[in-house]
């Protein structure tokens, strides 16, 4: 074989290889929006047919209570909120995960399974309960091809959060709430081979790390 058909070949080879389901992942402020936002016009400019989408569900009912729970004063047991996450990630899987891949794009999520094991133990919820209750409403669970964790301090997250003139009423948003969830993340990040990215630096610095990385799976089309 020449050099040239060798070449081609393992290009090939890499892009079979790329993660089709890319999943970001970090507490509320640390750009994780921003970052899956940059890396859908990144793949759209080389020519992907990209899906960009988030959890809690936008479109979705299911979503829509969800954000409904976690704003309301009212608090339920962790079950609940597990329980909604759950169903709501089950629409979203087979409305339009599934479909989207099915269809040859790439998808991007904002948050996916790795946020329910981040704060959901932080509530107290043990993994093994999470693990089942997973197991028994989906029959078939998309697994992320790649997931990329932006890593930050809570304390720096909360200005950020609340320098966009947000106040800190939902559920998740408590200092001491989020270094328990930060330090459940950087245990995931261990377990599942995350790619961790520093989260203190500007955007475009973040973007350019995280594209450094995918560039040679993610040939121009």
């Amino acid at each position: 074989m020449g050099s040239k058909a060798l070449e081609e070949a393992l290009l090939i080879i890499k892009v079979m290889d790329a993660p089709r389901f890319i999943v970001f992942e970090g507490i509320d402020g640390s750009g994780k929006t921003t970052q899956a936002l940059l890396l859908h016009h990144w793949l759209s400019r080389r020519g992907y047919k990209v899906l960009l989408t988030e959890e809690p569900t936008r479109d979705l009912l299911t979503g829509y209570f969800v954000k409904i729970l976690l704003r309301s004063k009212d608090r339920y047991p962790p079950i609940t909120y597990l329980s909604l996450f759950l169903l709501d990630r089950l629409a979203h899987q087979e409305k339009e995960i599934k479909p989207a891949l099915q269809e040859g794009k790439v998808v991007i999520s904002d948050r996916h399974h790795f946020s329910t094991l981040a704060y959901q133990t932080a509530m107290g919820i043990e993994r093994e309960v999470i693990d089942r209750l997973t197991d028994f409403i989906f029959q078939d669970f998309f697994w992320p091809d790649l997931v990329i964790y932006i890593d930050l301090p809570p304390e720096e997250a909360m200005k950020r959060v609340e320098s966009r003139g947000k106040t800190s009423s939902e559920l998740f948003e408590k200092i001491e709430f989020l270094r328990k969830v930060r330090e459940n993340y950087l245990k995931l990040a261990e377990e599942y081979n995350f790619l961790v990215v520093d989260g203190q630096r500007n955007p475009v610095s973040i973007h350019e790390e995280i594209v450094k990385k995918l560039e040679p799976l993610f040939p121009p089309k």
